[in-house]
């Protein structure tokens, strides 16, 4: 495949858990507005959860999160309130307790090789995080860190600026790739209700050549991925059907977003 890919429908794409809301605009056309709420304390049943997983992961901290709380596909607003790590990954064990939707941005990597085909950057998780271990999935990804307090104050809403530049930093925490590209689009918002997570889908397309970058590339690996690959559009199915429960239910719902699979 020598073109970009271009979402196939205009209407959600559900794989298993996962959804692919549909939405195309640039950075600065998405409003991400913050509620003033603070977020509720865990239960007694989350605080004995968040102990046990503490005493054997030391990694796991405790921070200030996003959480999604809607979508208006209208006016392009994304709307999150204060939240934190603990109750998100500990919610399952209070069924009462209220539900945390973890507000994050997945990068959707390209680059033409010489022959100019177009490829796509997956990661395969390390065994170290706690959401899908050993598994497939756009790289990189992660958490959308909340405004400082002093910013929150200015009760100005962020945009999709915020959001690249999240994802900017995790490209540079996460990957060895070299350079930064320019600001990607927004191209849609991916639920995963088993996580439960909300991710900005931004596409990234690099100028460089991949045979360059893949060259100039650093070699050493980090916690979160054990392995990065560079895949082929053109090979996105058949890898989708090798790999598939290796591969994150929100990933593959993404390849039929872009009909790849």
């Amino acid at each position: 495949m020598n073109g970009f890919p271009q979402p196939s429908a205009d209407e959600p794409i559900r794989f298993g858990e996962a959804e692919v809301l549909p939405l195309s605009c640039e950075l600065e056309e998405l409003t991400l507005i913050l509620d003033s709420a603070e977020a509720s304390e865990p239960t007694t049943a989350q605080r004995t959860e968040w102990d046990r997983r503490t005493d054997s992961n030391r990694r796991l901290f405790n921070g200030s999160i996003l959480a999604f709380a809607g979508f208006d596909a209208d006016t392009r607003v994304v709307h999150a309130r204060r939240d934190t790590y603990q109750r998100l990954i500990t919610q399952h064990t209070d069924a009462d307790a209220e539900r945390v939707v973890h507000l994050s941005v997945t990068g959707v990597l390209l680059a033409k090789d010489a022959d100019e085909r177009v490829h796509v950057l997956l990661g395969k998780r390390s065994n170290e995080p706690a959401v899908y271990p050993g598994m497939w999935e756009f790289a990189p990804s992660g958490g959308i860190d909340p405004p400082s307090r002093a910013l929150a104050d200015l009760d100005t809403p962020l945009d999709g600026t915020d959001v690249w530049r999240q994802l900017d930093v995790e490209m540079q925490e996460e990957l060895d790739l070299p350079g930064s590209p320019d600001p990607g689009r927004i191209e849609g918002i991916v639920l995963d209700h088993a996580i439960p997570s909300a991710d900005i889908l931004v596409v990234v397309r690099f100028a460089r050549l991949l045979e360059d970058m893949m060259a100039a590339a650093d070699e050493r690996g980090n916690w979160e991925y054990a392995t990065t690959r560079w895949i082929a559009l053109d090979d996105i199915a058949e890898f989708d059907r090798r790999e598939n429960e290796l591969i994150i239910p929100p990933a593959r719902a993404v390849f039929r977003y872009f009909d790849l699979a």
